[in-house]
C-alpha cells in the first residue's frame, strides 16, 4: 500500500511548481510583467534605503559602545559624558 504522507520535498516541489507556473503566466501578460518590474525597482530602492540606514545605525551604536561620542551631543540631549 503506498503512503499518502507527503515530505517536506513534497511540498516544496508542489510550491515550486505552482510558482513557475505564476512566473510563466506573468511573462506572458507584458503589463503584467511591467508592474512587477516597476515594484522591484520600488523594493530595490526600499533595501537599499532600509540598509542605509542600518549601516548608520551600526556605526552609531560602535560609537555609543566605544563611549566615543561627543559631548555635544551629551548636552543637546540631556546626557553628560563621562
Amino acid at each position: 500500500m503506498a503512503s499518502n504522507v507527503k515530505t517536506e520535498k513534497d511540498w516544496q516541489a508542489e510550491a515550486d511548481a505552482h510558482s513557475l507556473a505564476e512566473a510563466m503566466a506573468m511573462q506572458s501578460d507584458g503589463g503584467r510583467l511591467k508592474a512587477a518590474q516597476g515594484a522591484a525597482k520600488t523594493m530595490i530602492e526600499e533595501e537599499q534605503d532600509r540598509a542605509e540606514k542600518g549601516v548608520l545605525r551600526t556605526r552609531a551604536l560602535r560609537k555609543v559602545a566605544k563611549g566615543n561620542y561627543s559631548a555635544e551631543f551629551m548636552k543637546e540631549h540631556g546626557g553628560e559624558k563621562k
